[in-house]
């Protein structure tokens, strides 16, 4: 299951697109329910629940998010748990252009760099390609870069 990202204005500068509020509220959520149903059991909880328990946690703390700075110049990509996500910093300068690559279960969403690196911003299933067309718009506008199909 895909969790889709939310594009959002976070300043006058910045757009954020990063995962739905939902998303953590849903897993704290779930993890209060697992949480109670191990501790309201009979008797001590098995390796499967403590697992399953982890788990959820895990998923509640994960995050993948891009910052789209137009006032710094830069795009910073977070990506991994809250407490140790690796951010990855790009200044606007080292890209090149926005890209959007249809395949035929989907289209992609990519960031061209100056160096030929490329990286993988999300995808899109090929019915919501329309969808991902109008984030890729407001996103390469942001960063003031060309966006091609």
């Amino acid at each position: 299951m895909d969790i889709p990202l939310v594009l959002r204005r976070s300043g006058p500068d910045r757009l954020g697109y990063r995962l739905p509020r939902w998303y953590r509220a849903g897993m704290a959520l779930l993890l209060a329910v697992l949480g109670a149903g191990l501790a309201l059991g009979d008797g001590p909880p098995g390796l499967p629940g403590w697992a399953l328990l982890v788990l959820v946690a895990l998923g509640g703390l994960y995050e993948d998010s891009w910052l789209f700075d137009a006032g710094a110049g830069r795009v910073v990509h977070r990506l991994g748990l809250c407490c140790a996500a690796r951010a990855r910093v790009i200044p606007f300068a080292a890209i090149e252009r926005f890209r959007l690559v249809p395949l035929p279960t989907g289209t992609l969403l990519v960031m061209d760099g100056v160096d030929g690196d490329s990286r993988l911003i999300d995808r899109f299933p090929a019915r919501r390609a329309g969808k991902l067309r109008l984030v890729a718009e407001r996103i390469a506008a942001q960063c003031g870069k060309p966006l091609v199909d």
